[in-house]
């Protein structure tokens, strides 16, 4: 019988517990053990939650953001911010921006091989590695899953020689070199990144080039034709 203090319980017989105030008695550890051993009536009472409350610091911050995951199992943390799985696919989400990456295929499943129910409802679940180099989404309750790759390694190579001198991880797409920066092209935007540091370290949005020549980047698209030239 749970006593209502933190976790503490008497051991009680059937008759004992259906008494409003049953004697208890003192017993050593070993019958006590001994007793436990035998009792079969299962639990009664409640516990003890222990309410310690206190003022919660701490930053908010709130801003526009219109992606809508597929589920509440569908936002997971990425290198930077977070991902999430939507109907059109990938969506990345940072401090200031969020972006299409791509769509993505889910396997079909057969009704006979679910396992959910009313309070085991079936849905996709989405997982990110630490890495942030691939995604995995499995269906809770169901037999199937499947994973993607969110990054390229990018490596760093002498133009002379060819010898390997570093790679870092970054976005897979169209991809240029120039003064020393990468500008690479991913889901309806432009990441600038450099490869000294390994990070990216400026982004258009809305921009996909297509082309470049002495750091002039071109889009052609509906009939019009866009460039960019870098500030460096």
């Amino acid at each position: 019988m749970l006593t209502g203090i933190k976790t503490d319980f008497d051991l009680l017989c059937q008759e004992c517990a259906d008494t409003a105030a049953p004697e208890l008695l003192d017993a050593c550890v070993g019958c006590f053990d001994r007793a436990e051993e035998l009792a079969h009536l299962g639990w009664r009472g409640s516990p003890e939650v222990l309410l310690r409350d206190r003022e919660l610091t701490g930053a908010w911050t709130t801003r526009s953001c219109p992606v809508r995951p597929l589920n509440d199992r569908c936002l997971a943390p990425a290198p930077g911010g977070w991902l999430a799985l939507t109907e059109a696919g990938f969506a990345r989400i940072d401090d200031e921006d969020q972006w299409l990456l791509g769509p993505v295929v889910l396997p079909e499943e057969r009704d006979v091989e679910r396992n959910d129910g009313p309070e085991r409802p079936r849905g996709p679940v989405l997982h990110v590695s630490r890495d942030g180099r691939f995604a995995a989404i499995v269906s809770d309750y169901g037999q199937l899953g499947t994973d993607s790759p969110l990054l390229d390694g990018i490596e760093l190579r002498e133009a002379a020689t060819g010898r390997l001198t570093g790679s870092f991880a970054g976005p897979s797409g169209r991809m240029w070199a120039h003064d020393g920066l990468l500008y690479v092209v991913a889901e309806a935007r432009l990441e600038v990144w450099d490869p000294a540091e390994g990070a990216r370290i400026g982004l258009l949005g809305g921009f996909a080039p297509i082309a470049h020549r002495d750091g002039v980047f071109a889009e052609l698209r509906n009939d019009q034709l866009r460039t960019w030239t870098t500030p460096w």
